[in-house]
C-alpha cells in the first residue's frame, strides 16, 4: 500500500509541475503577472491538499519522510500594502549638536587639582572644550598646562596667563568661551548661543550674566560660571596694554579690564559693544534639581567630604 500511494503520490506532482511549466511558457511578454500569481495559488492549493492527505493517512501509520510544504512551494509572495494602514513610521527630527560647529568655537574651562577632569569631559563630550591646568597639575587630562599655579586669590592672574595664551592663536575661532566646572547648561541652548555667535563673529558680542556695573569705567562684567565673546572682542582685548591684576575675583576683572581697553581705544563700549544676557532657567550653577534629579558639585562638595 504505501507502494501505491508514493507512486499516486509522485505521478501527481510530475503532473502539476508540467502544467505550470506549459502555463509559464506559454506567457507572453504583455501578459499581466496576475496570471502567473494565480498559477502559483494553484499550486498553493494543491499543496494544501497534499497537507490534508498526510494528516489523514497519519492515523493509518504512513508519513512522509522528506517531502514537505517547503518543497513543493519554497518561495512564496507576500504583499504588504495591508501594513501602509497600521504602521506608522514616526517623523525624523534632526537634534542640533554642538559637534557641527566644533571648527568655529573654543570653550576654556579652568581645572584647580580638586576638579575631575574626567567627570567634565563626559558631561561636555560633545563640546570643543580644553582644561587649563596649573603647573603643578601632571594628569594626562590637562589639555593645556600654564606656566605657573594660581591660588584662589590669584585667579585673576591666571585668567590673564589663559587669554595671553589665546592672543597668541586669536585667529583659529570665531567665538571663545569660559565655563566653570561646576556649571550646567542646556545643550540646545548652548547651540543656538554658538551658533548665533558664530554667524555675528565680526561684531562685538559679550555673553553672559551680568554681575554688576562699574559706574567709573561703565563696564559690565559677565558671571564666570559661562560667558563668551566673539573673535573680535578678542582681538581688541589682545591689541591692549593689560596689566598685571591684582587680587580679586577673575571674571570681574576679565570685564573691567575690556571695559578699560575700550576706553583707552576711545571706542563707545555703550555703542559697539553688544552685552547679550543669558538665560538663567537654563545655566545651572554648582547644583542641579529637578524632578527626580538632586545634583551637587563644587567647592561645598569638596568641603564636606573634608569633615
Amino acid at each position: 500500500m504505501r507502494g501505491i500511494f508514493t507512486n499516486k503520490l509522485l505521478y501527481s506532482l510530475i503532473v502539476v509541475c508540467t502544467f505550470v511549466a506549459l502555463v509559464r511558457s506559454t506567457l507572453s511578454e504583455d501578459e499581466s503577472i496576475i496570471n502567473l500569481l494565480d498559477s502559483e495559488k494553484d499550486l498553493y492549493s494543491f499543496s494544501h491538499e497534499l497537507r490534508e492527505f498526510y494528516s489523514d493517512t497519519e492515523n493509518n501509520g504512513y508519513k512522509p519522510e522528506s517531502l514537505t510544504i517547503d518543497d513543493i512551494f519554497p518561495i512564496r509572495t507576500y504583499k504588504h500594502e495591508g501594513f501602509n494602514g497600521t504602521f506608522i513610521k514616526p517623523p525624523e527630527k534632526k537634534r542640533n549638536s554642538l559637534l557641527e560647529l566644533k571648527d568655529d568655537y573654543l570653550t576654556m574651562v579652568p581645572m584647580n587639582k580638586n576638579e575631575d577632569i574626567e567627570w567634565v569631559k563626559n558631561m561636555y563630550s560633545d563640546m570643543n572644550m580644553v582644561t587649563i591646568c596649573d603647573s603643578e597639575d601632571k594628569r594626562k587630562g590637562c589639555d593645556v598646562t600654564l606656566k605657573k599655579s594660581y591660588p584662589y586669590e590669584e585667579l585673576p592672574k591666571k585668567t590673564l596667563e589663559m587669554f595671553k595664551m589665546l592672543c597668541r592663536n586669536q585667529h583659529d575661532y570665531k567665538v571663545y568661551a569660559k565655563i566653570d566646572f561646576d556649571t550646567f547648561i542646556s545643550k540646545e541652548y548652548i547651540y543656538k548661543v554658538f551658533k548665533y555667535m558664530i554667524d555675528n563673529y565680526n561684531k562685538r558680542i559679550y555673553f553672559g550674566d551680568p554681575m554688576n556695573k562699574n559706574d567709573q569705567s561703565n563696564g559690565v562684567a559677565m558671571n564666570g560660571k559661562f560667558y563668551a565673546f566673539t573673535s573680535t572682542v578678542l582681538a581688541d582685548f589682545c591689541s591692549c596694554n593689560v596689566p598685571v591684576p591684582p587680587k580679586g575675583l577673575e571674571d570681574m576683572w576679565f570685564g573691567y579690564a575690556l571695559s578699560k581697553c575700550y576706553q583707552n581705544k576711545n571706542i563707545d563700549v555703550s555703542s559697539q559693544l553688544l552685552y547679550y544676557k543669558s538665560k538663567e532657567d537654563l545655566i545651572h550653577h554648582k547644583e542641579y534639581k529637578k524632578k527626580s534629579v538632586d545634583f551637587q558639585v563644587g567647592r561645598k562638595v569638596l568641603l564636606k567630604q573634608k569633615k
